[in-house]
């Protein structure tokens, strides 16, 4: 049996949340009841705009089109105006207009408020489904 001398293993570790050391994040929806039922609101719109979407274009090409929606909302604001007869410009943007929204309240939810990031993504896990 050999011996095993100055073997590094490097494990690269992963950085899901790192909490500053003068900020407090807070664990529960107790205090601030308002900022949970606007997390909800948002994510009931997002969800229903994508059930309308799935129901148009089907579920696997749903998120790609709002995925490319988001990147081109400018050009289908345009189509939109010029009203296209594609029957997924309107969805589309919806979409991407809910998923920007619900995508802006979450960091401003955690990062101007504190509130803790798994609470925020748990709450939004119970509603999407």
């Amino acid at each position: 049996m050999t011996e095993t001398k100055h073997i590094k293993t490097t494990v690269p570790k992963l950085k899901i949340y790192t909490a500053k050391k003068s900020v407090r994040y807070i664990k529960t929806w107790d205090k601030h009841p308002h900022l949970k039922e606007k997390l909800i609101r948002a994510t009931v719109a997002y969800r229903d705009a994508m059930k309308r979407m799935e129901r148009l274009v089907g579920g696997e090409n749903a998120m790609n089109n709002v995925v490319v929606g988001m990147n081109h909302l400018p050009d289908l604001v345009e189509l939109d105006k010029n009203q296209h007869q594609n029957k997924a410009v309107k969805p589309t943007i919806d979409s991407a207009a809910k998923l920007t929204e619900l995508i802006n309240l979450t960091g401003k939810l955690v990062h101007k408020h504190h509130i803790d990031w798994f609470l925020v993504a748990a709450t939004k896990d119970k509603y999407l489904k």
